[in-house]
């Protein structure tokens, strides 16, 4: 099913995508459009959730390699240390990608 929003260029439209992907299957939604007459609205909107999406996919994927054993004979101490500096390379990607955001949006603002 396909759900559009009519007037989808708001704020509360980042609250609303959310909870819909949290239960598009037991809607049977597979796509969600927002259209608005306000086309910088929708620019914004877009460029938000891209970022917000982004940074989600970055962060699971660090979380993911944190504390991972291929060996299977690693110390604790080996592992502590890997964990660390998984955990620093997350905090890291998170921050940069901040940045971006607060740039984009703040080049988006001034058009």
């Amino acid at each position: 099913m396909k759900l559009t929003v009519i007037g989808g260029g708001g704020v509360r439209s980042m609250f609303l995508s959310k909870s819909i992907a949290q239960k598009a299957a037991s809607l049977g939604m597979d796509e969600l459009v927002f259209m608005d007459s306000n086309e910088k609205k929708l620019q914004k909107l877009t460029l938000i959730l891209a970022i917000v999406w982004a940074v989600l996919v970055i962060v699971l994927f660090c979380l993911s390699a944190v504390g991972t054993d291929n060996t299977g004979t690693e110390s604790s101490a080996d592992a502590s240390q890997e964990e660390s500096a998984a955990e620093s390379a997350a905090e890291s990607t998170v921050e940069s990608t901040a940045e971006s955001v607060v740039e984009s949006l703040a080049e988006s603002t001034a058009e």
